[in-house]
């Protein structure tokens, strides 16, 4: 299939090529990006869910009189109707403290049985494009 194509440009692409990462091979994003192609292709739709990520607790801040974070509790995974996502009980000094709590809830979008997350399909842009940049002084 590459006949007619340099032989510099043969080695970029034998290099980039799934098969060399072994057994991570399906999780390479030229290989995922072949199974999103095929899938839609055949026109199938993408199930997705939506789910909390595992939060950092050092993006979470309380401002407010003396106040400071007690406790923290925290539920991951696919969100479901109703669930308690996260629960911060807040200790200060000053009973009557008014606290401001900025706690950033980290969201994830996950598609098919690959499990491919929104920031795989970021990866996947990114890691695309620099191939494609490889090739861009070819066609300039």
């Amino acid at each position: 299939m590459l006949r007619g194509v340099a032989e510099r440009h043969r080695t970029v692409i034998d290099g980039v090529q799934p098969y060399r990462r072994g057994l991570d091979a399906p999780k390479d994003p030229l290989a995922v990006l072949n199974w999103l192609s095929n899938v839609d292709k055949h026109r199938v739709l993408h199930a997705a869910l939506i789910a909390v990520a595992d939060p950092n607790p050092d993006d979470f801040m309380v401002e407010g009189d003396d106040a400071g974070v007690a406790e923290f509790e925290f539920n991951s995974g696919p969100l479901k109707d109703g669930a308690e996502v996260m629960r911060i009980r807040v200790r200060s000094g000053n009973p009557n403290a008014k606290v401001h709590v900025k706690a950033p809830i980290p969201m994830d979008i996950g598609f098919g049985e690959r499990g491919l997350r929104a920031q795989g399909l970021a990866n996947l842009l990114g890691h695309t494009g620099s191939i494609l940049d490889t090739f861009r002084p070819e066609f300039d």
